[in-house]
């Protein structure tokens, strides 16, 4: 089904150091029965990489502070305070002009996304990227006799959540039998795609098999979804190969998320060499 490969830093801001766990002073004192977590997921697309952001909190009140200081800073920005964050508008110099944020310049609305995730961090928010390389997919996967499935950016949503639940788990230091409690909350996914062996299917069935199953019903508009939006929308343009105008931003705000990033490489030999050489994967593609 591919290779992962898990990465506490983006490669190419690799002097960051790995995110910390921070833990407010009351807690600490605090025996811990069961961990709880709260997430908010999305995914984002570019020409040549597919992105899950999850955006998590260990305490359901750190959730709610984050949700207030995210509110505080769209209210900041002159806008009413329940006003969507949707990346795709808000950076979007025409789409920009249908929404509430049309007095922005590009520019404010990008020193917009950096506050909206420093106020993220301040709340203890911890940061996980799933990665889907698709240039290293075959365009078609055998199905049976005669029959094939062809790639589509469906088939990489799943195996982007799969590989943020994968840095999710990696990065809380989940252990064998451990019990954690989690609320995930992630945009309605109703697309349906063929996977091999498994016939027709709807993402969201793939999304539960990795035990991170959303919560029923929503809520679907919760502000820290846009959250997730925003980091994943992001990273794609920060980490995808293909030129952007806004990528130096984008960098800027995946460095102040600092994220622990889960790969997900079909096969080694589909990598391009010089993606090998800048993610330092050498002759193997580590853990």
């Amino acid at each position: 089904m591919g290779t992962f490969r898990i990465d506490v830093a983006p490669d190419s801001l690799i002097e960051l150091a790995r995110a910390e766990v921070i833990k407010h002073p009351s807690e600490l004192a605090l025996p811990i029965l069961e961990k709880r977590y709260v997430l908010f997921g999305d995914e984002s697309v570019a020409p040549d990489i597919v992105t899950y952001g999850m955006v998590c909190f260990d305490r359901l009140s750190h959730a709610n502070s984050a949700t207030f200081a995210f509110q505080r800073a769209i209210s900041d920005a002159g806008v009413p305070a329940d006003s969507r964050v949707h990346s795709r508008e808000l950076f979007s110099g025409e789409a920009r002009k249908k929404t509430p944020w049309r007095h922005l310049t590009e520019n404010e609305t990008w020193q917009l996304g950096e506050r909206l995730i420093e106020g993220l961090r301040d709340h203890y928010a911890r940061f996980f990227l799933g990665v889907v390389y698709k240039d290293t997919f075959p365009k078609q996967i055998p199905n049976g006799l005669g029959r094939s499935v062809q790639i589509r950016n469906e088939h990489c949503y799943a195996f982007g959540f799969i590989s943020a639940a994968a840095a999710f788990s990696h990065g809380i230091r989940l252990q064998t039998g451990e019990k954690i409690r989690c609320l995930v909350f992630v945009d309605p996914q109703a697309a349906k795609a063929t996977f091999w062996g498994l016939g027709h299917v709807q993402i969201q069935q793939l999304m539960n098999s990795t035990g991170l199953t959303p919560v029923p019903g929503g809520p679907h508009d919760h502000l820290l979804l846009d959250a997730a939006d925003l980091f994943a929308y992001s990273a794609a343009r920060a980490l995808s190969e293909a030129p952007a105008r806004n990528k130096a931003i984008c960098e800027r705000i995946l460095a102040i998320s600092r994220p622990e990033i889960c790969r997900h490489f079909w096969a080694a030999e589909g990598i391009p060499p010089k993606m090998m050489e800048r993610l330092g994967l050498g002759s193997g593609l580590g853990r």
